[in-house]
């Protein structure tokens, strides 16, 4: 899924949250819940932060998961999600 972003600062706490619940939903198509496949390849080096997306497109949890890479709003969204997936509190900043 592919989606692009251009808004300000401002708006993009809601749509961030709205991200973070379709990661959520393919967490759970894909019996996900309770891994963290991303937020483990960001520490262990099998997944990066690639700043260069001047589309500013939106990966979803399962292609930062294919891909190992993403920007900030793709690892933000993918990490969070991970985190309210295995019970801890987690919101995305802006």
């Amino acid at each position: 899924m592919w989606l692009r972003i251009n808004v300000p600062a401002r708006d993009a706490p809601p749509i961030l949250g709205g991200l973070v619940h379709v990661n959520l939903t393919e967490m759970r198509e894909a019996n996900a819940l309770g891994t963290t496949p991303v937020l483990d390849g960001l520490h262990g080096g099998t997944v990066r932060y690639d700043r260069r997306d001047p589309e500013e497109h939106w990966k979803d949890w399962k292609t930062v998961v294919r891909d190992g890479k993403g920007d900030c709003e793709d690892l933000v969204t993918a990490v969070v999600a991970e985190m309210r997936g295995i019970g801890w509190e987690a919101e995305p900043v802006a």
